[in-house]
């Protein structure tokens, strides 16, 4: 049971970060937003993400350190953005995408070779030292909100540099 539920918090993982790379991120400073280049990280902890008891699954004998995803945004000048995602079992995986990030809304491709999506974002809010990640949309007007986003956002991250 253990290795089965580790593996649908991989595959719940691998989901979420295509979710992230599809969703996300620019170069240019928005009025009123800040800055958005630089490093911004945040801690994932899916057992508080889905309500499960840390005390019952340590009990259990599962090592509830490996529900931690560590997420690093790391927005460049040159419209580079490289998500980085650590996990103590799964290890590290990045992956880098392009990336616009205007009036409130970060746009990506979906890998580095394409051309960047306009047709769905990420809205996202800065104040001081926090970046967060509200909602989604698409350039319909449509909120691609569903119910496994709602459990994602929002989400905040802390610049580290």
């Amino acid at each position: 049971m253990r290795k089965k539920l580790f593996k649908n918090f991989f595959i719940f993982a691998v989901i979420f970060a295509i979710m992230l790379i599809s969703a996300a991120c620019d170069a240019s400073e928005n009025a009123g937003n800040g800055n958005i280049i630089g490093r911004w990280q945040t801690v994932i902890d899916l057992a508080e993400m889905y309500d499960m008891n840390k005390e019952d699954l340590s009990a259990a004998g599962f090592d509830v350190e490996a529900l931690n995803y560590t997420l690093t945004y790391e927005f460049s000048e040159d419209g580079t953005l490289k998500i980085s995602a650590e996990n103590p079992l799964v290890g590290n995986s990045s992956q880098e995408v392009k990336y616009k990030a205007e009036n409130g809304r970060i746009y990506v491709s979906p890998d580095f070779d394409s051309e960047i999506d306009e047709t769905s974002y990420t809205e996202y809010e800065i104040s001081e030292e926090r970046l967060t990640l509200v909602s989604e949309g698409s350039a319909n007007g449509e909120n691609v909100q569903e119910e496994i986003l709602d459990v994602i956002y929002p989400m905040t991250f802390t610049k580290i540099d």
